[in-house]
């Protein structure tokens, strides 16, 4: 027999003191500071070697550069960080251009939604386990996916595929957010672009047709895939 439950999160909250609540410009200003700092420093080191070596220090280091800022655009997005909504916002969208996400389709998909109904199925769509049957109705490839998106080396796949791509640059809501999130993914795409035709275009400068491809890819492309395998990982 289940006993009742006493208790709820409220009754934590309330125990919280008031000052934890407090939001400090400077302490934002100090922590946004040293976020990019300590992912510029990194792409900086990448655009200026091609040492398998320095590479592999330069990406691990450039990818937890990613990680950072995306926590701190995390907490912008949550209005954990400053007073105004729109600085938080701003903040958040800044924040979250390495890592190339939506901060509007963030918004609805993890702040409105996960933590509104975490775990719920049906609402909250991360990491739900199959089912018997559904399992059994997947193909052989279905099956073989499933298992390894499920296992901790696969979990940054999975937030991949379904985090990052269908729920997130896919989707559209309808109603009143779909205005914002594709104004969103527009000034994000625009802002990539740049991105990626200003790394382009020193690549071709410097190494011609090869170096167009290669310094994007270790630029942006590869910090972002270790950022997917560390937040993946995190939340598996």
């Amino acid at each position: 027999m289940v006993a009742p439950r006493t208790h709820s999160l409220n009754d934590v909250r309330e125990i919280i003191p008031e000052t934890c609540y407090r939001r400090s410009p400077i302490r934002a200003a100090l922590a946004l500071a040293q976020a990019w700092v300590l992912y510029a420093v990194p792409v900086v080191g990448l655009a200026l070697t091609d040492t398998w070596w320095a590479l592999l220090i330069w990406w691990v280091l450039a990818g937890l550069g990613v990680s950072g800022l995306f926590v701190i655009g995390h907490d912008a997005s949550h209005m954990a960080l400053l007073d105004s909504r729109r600085a938080n916002r701003f903040v958040a969208q800044v924040c979250m251009v390495p890592s190339f996400h939506v901060e509007a389709a963030w918004d609805l998909g993890h702040n409105r939604i996960h933590h509104g109904y975490t775990t719920r199925q049906g609402f909250d769509f991360v990491w739900h386990p199959a089912t018997a049957a559904e399992y059994a109705a997947m193909g052989r490839f279905a099956r073989a996916r499933h298992r390894f998106e499920w296992s901790r080396f696969g979990s940054g796949a999975y937030f991949l595929r379904t985090v990052w791509w269908q729920k997130m640059w896919r989707f559209n809501a309808p109603g009143k957010r779909h205005g914002a999130i594709v104004r969103d993914k527009l000034v994000l795409g625009a802002v990539l672009l740049l991105a990626f035709g200003g790394a382009a275009t020193l690549g071709a400068l410097t190494g011609g047709v090869a170096g167009a491809f290669w310094v994007p890819f270790k630029l942006l492309v590869v910090p972002f895939l270790l950022f997917v395998q560390i937040i993946g990982w995190t939340v598996y």
